[in-house]
């Protein structure tokens, strides 16, 4: 019996060792396979990794590209509509009609004003593409091609000292004549339907966030702004928003928890859109200070707070600052520092509107399109060889909500101009001008 027992364990024993070893070899084989499939998923990642770079490289590439395509789509456009009519002045506004201006004045040989709004080096405007805009041989030959067109302009118009400066220095152009973005001159009414629109009662106070939306970054910096004020104020956005801040903003909002605070608002019709938004208490205006084109700009929200009659609390950037301090209109703030852009809320709430009101009122009055209108006259007098002429105005982009295109169009119309113009689309009712005529490029542009 102790031996039958002695056999078993012995057998059950050489079993175990079996089991043993299969084991082992099975732990072995799971290692090796774990071990590829860490060097399968780190080559994966490197192909999706190249994947996303190639993508992109590729989005990059198109976004080059999509500068060069677009200006010489509307040279064509231009080209094919002009016929055989007479043009006495060329009159471009924006970089993107340059190209075009170029081919209608090898045509005419008449004289040529550009109206520089931007900064004039394409990759400063597109930071996020830059280097592939500097890369792309199209879109440098493009920017050779604007600076050229700058340095024949006969008169160069732009919107600030600031840009001025920059076409001067940068482009080697002559310099410029400033031709700020003032407003029409619009009587103050007491409209509170934006601050009704909000749902706010008594004691509330609302700050006016203007215009389009087009950055994540700087939103948040209001939002941050705003979550330090007193519970009372509240934000409004006034305006579009490009994709990348509409996808951002719920998140940023719930983050700050300024989620009750935080309104949104419909652009109104341009003939209301002062009236309509002097509602509010104040403009809080926020950009880039790192952005070259933000540096130099003057930019038409400043000039419709004071229109409106809204106090503003803006970033410290150059030509802003000059106007808010010499219009006693409001105050800046230093890199965009949450904490100060707060602080800087609050003492200008502290002030009621009638303290602003004189210091704004004196500020609309002076800074109106009514006073800043001769220098475009002048300005046009000076390269017309007639007191009247037929007046080509190019505008490669979209115009139906751009009062600097009416403001211009419609003095050129006033002073007896006769005035066809060329853009992507059509303006809005409120900014057309009478007598003039407008042809749409966007079937073959855009």
């Amino acid at each position: 019996m102790a031996l039958l027992f002695g056999s078993r364990l012995a057998k059950l024993h050489a079993k175990r060792d079996e089991l043993r070893v299969r084991v082992e070899k099975l732990t072995k084989s799971l290692a090796a396979a774990k071990d590829k499939q860490r060097r399968l998923s780190a080559r994966l990642a490197k192909v999706e990794a190249k994947k996303s770079g190639l993508q992109q490289a590729l989005l990059r590439g198109r976004a080059a590209f999509k500068h060069y395509d677009r200006v010489f789509a509307f040279v064509d456009a231009v080209d094919t509509a002009l016929g055989e009519q007479p043009v006495d002045l060329c009159f471009a506004h924006d970089a993107l009609a340059l190209e075009a201006a170029r081919s209608v004045i090898a045509r005419t040989g008449a004289p040529f004003i550009f109206d520089a709004v931007e900064h004039p080096n394409l990759a400063a405007l597109n930071r996020a593409n830059a280097e592939a805009i500097s890369a792309c041989p199209r879109t440098r030959l493009l920017q050779l091609g604007h600076y050229d067109m700058m340095r024949r302009a006969d008169t160069i118009l732009t919107v600030s000292d600031c840009l001025a400066d920059v076409i001067e220095t940068e482009v080697d152009a002559s310099r410029p004549t400033v031709l700020r973005n003032c407003r029409r001159f619009e009587a103050p009414v007491n409209d509170r339907r934006i601050f009704d629109d909000c749902g706010l009662g008594e004691g509330d106070r609302l700050l006016l966030y203007p215009n389009d939306i087009s950055d994540p970054v700087l939103l948040d910096k209001a939002l941050s702004c705003l979550a330090m004020l007193p519970r009372e104020v509240h934000l409004v956005l006034m305006g579009g928003a490009f994709r990348e801040v509409e996808e951002a903003a719920p998140a940023l909002i719930a983050r700050h928890g300024v989620g009750d605070r935080v309104h949104r608002v419909d652009m109104r019709s341009p003939d209301d859109f002062i009236a309509y938004r002097s509602g509010a208490d104040m403009a809080l205006i926020v950009l880039d200070p790192d952005a070259p084109n933000h540096r130099v700009s003057l930019p038409n929200r400043l000039f419709e707070a004071i229109m409106s009659r809204l106090p503003v609390v803006s970033t410290d950037l150059p030509c802003i600052t000059s106007v808010i301090r010499d219009a006693d209109c409001g105050s800046v703030v230093a890199d965009n520092d949450p904490k100060r852009m707060a602080t800087a809320v609050q003492s200008v709430l502290q002030r009621e509107r009638d303290d602003w009101r004189s210091g704004l009122e004196a500020a609309a009055t002076r800074l109106s399109w009514e006073n800043e209108r001769q220098i475009l006259v002048d300005a046009v007098d000076r390269v017309m060889s007639k007191p009247a002429g037929h007046v080509l105005f190019l505008a490669n982009k979209r115009i139906a909500r751009n009062d600097r295109c009416s403001r211009v169009i419609s003095t050129l119309v006033e002073t007896g101009h006769t005035v066809r113009v060329m853009a992507l689309d059509l303006p809005d009712p409120a900014l057309e001008v009478a007598g003039v005529t407008y042809e749409a490029a966007s079937a073959t542009t855009d």
